[in-house]
């Protein structure tokens, strides 16, 4: 048997739809990251499934590595949908605010921001990040992404699972995605 470290890195949920471009949408949760080690046998097949990011107000896909999974990162809130849990959660939205949206336990991810109730020209929240929680919105502009995990699995220092930018009214300025 071989030991080896491994990082499985889900797909990101999908920001949501501002629609009538007047209210803010939150951004998409990272999906969880899983860094370890394990033995791997020779001769044995393991599966490695790459789990693409959520369309608009979609969640992630899943990652699989074996027998472990990473949760896919649940979808930014729109103006007709609430936010979504998964890897880490997806941010709310200024017409569906609901409090926080959660991430996976037991893996790297964190819960997405909250935003406050307003008709228009309020910015969304931010989605989860891998070891940061989506920031929440306060006035006009779009609250940041939670940031990733840092690691040197590529040799060089490089963050994994950002959260995506809270979205808001083309007049103000959106949140800035997760390290």
């Amino acid at each position: 048997a071989l030991a080896v470290e491994y990082l499985i890195v889900a797909g990101g949920g999908g920001a949501g739809n501002i629609g009538n471009g007047l209210n803010g949408a939150g951004g998409g949760g990272a999906g969880a990251v899983i860094h370890g080690t394990t033995l791997i046998k020779s001769g044995t097949s393991y599966t490695v499934t790459v789990g693409a990011g959520g369309a608009a107000s979609s969640t992630g896909n899943d990652s699989v590595f074996g027998v472990t999974i990473a949760k896919g990162g649940g979808e930014g809130a729109d103006i007709s949908n609430y936010g979504g849990d998964g890897g880490s959660g997806g941010g709310s939205s200024t017409t569906n605010a609901t409090g926080l949206q959660f991430g996976q336990s037991g893996q790297h991810g964190s819960n997405g921001g909250w935003a406050r109730m307003a008709s228009t020209f309020q910015g969304g929240s931010g989605g989860g990040g891998a070891v940061e929680a989506g920031g929440s919105r306060s006035n006009q502009t779009g609250a940041d992404g939670g940031d990733g995990l840092r690691t040197l699995i590529t040799g060089t220092a490089t963050y994994f699972g950002g959260g995506g930018g809270g979205g808001v009214d083309t007049r103000y300025g959106g949140g800035i995605n997760g390290t």
